[in-house]
């Protein structure tokens, strides 16, 4: 499937849906899955490998996370906030 064709297939997805003004592009939608899979709980190492970039820093530049989400990211790693 050309680029073409896809951004076609968005653009016409986009007004059925009646978004008018809101951006809707592949880049958009990919960009906002990779930023929802990382605050669902999927760790970086497997978003680089489930999008099939060849660079961490690649999957650095799709990741957006809230300041509640590296909060709570922390929470859950933090080995001082899990001893016993």
């Amino acid at each position: 499937m050309k680029k073409r064709h896809v951004q076609r297939v968005v653009s016409r997805i986009q007004k059925q849906a009646n978004l008018g003004d809101i951006q809707v592009s592949p880049h958009v939608l990919r960009h906002t899955a990779a930023t929802l899979a990382v605050q669902n709980g999927l760790d970086i190492f497997s978003l680089k490998r489930q999008f099939g970039w060849e660079q961490m820093i690649t999957a650095l530049k799709y990741v957006y996370m809230s300041d509640a989400a590296l909060q709570e990211s922390y929470r859950n790693s933090s080995p001082m906030d899990n001893m016993g």
